[in-house]
């Protein structure tokens, strides 16, 4: 699979779980688990998952930061 490289202002701003597993180059059921696990931003519109972008990368930044401390508090 081919990863297209994507800037954060060319995403559309409601993201489906095909399109976040597309970002990272995540596998699509993986997508799905995180849309569906506690601390995501994900909500559901009718039936279909969606996060917002912003929410997204947000979510994102904090994990970067959450891992480095975590990383740096073992070593």
């Amino acid at each position: 699979m081919t990863q297209k490289p994507y800037h954060e202002n060319e995403l559309p701003m409601i993201l489906s779980p095909k399109l976040v597993a597309e970002v990272p180059g995540i596998s699509l059921p993986f997508s799905y688990d995180l849309f569906r696990s506690d601390g995501f931003p994900a909500f559901k519109i009718n039936t279909r998952w969606v996060v917002l972008r912003d929410a997204l990368f947000e979510w994102l930044d904090k994990q970067s930061h959450r891992n480095k401390n975590d990383f740096i508090r073992k070593v």
